[in-house]
């Protein structure tokens, strides 16, 4: 992870879009390890719960402070407390983070 507050949020801002395209027209989950951000593995205690260190936390909290700015701002959309989707708005950056990534014809037309 780059050190700089502006970097993580762009690093998590891109990894964000990328999924969302990916994942369109279903809604996604993002944690740091489905964004590729840690390869951590929970551990497990004795009635099958998960665990993570404190800095996997950490960076789930600033991955949904990033998502939640992105909702916000209208890049995503919010399902419930953990699903989110990518919007028109989210499908304008595209291009700019995914270069030759597709956009829905309905997009290309508003």
């Amino acid at each position: 992870m780059p050190e700089n507050n502006i970097q993580q949020f762009d690093l998590i801002v891109e990894k964000l879009i990328k999924l969302g395209h990916e994942s369109f027209p279903e809604a996604f989950y993002a944690d740091p390890t489905v964004l590729g951000l840690s390869d951590e593995q929970p551990s497990r205690d004795e009635l099958g719960g998960t665990s993570y260190s404190d800095a996997w936390y950490a960076l789930d909290r600033l991955i949904a402070s990033v998502a939640g700015w992105l909702v916000k701002e209208g890049y995503l959309w919010a399902y419930g407390s953990t699903g989110l989707q990518i919007s028109s708005k989210g499908f304008g950056v595209v291009p700019s983070i995914i270069p030759g990534g597709e956009v829905p014809l309905i997009v290309k037309l508003s």
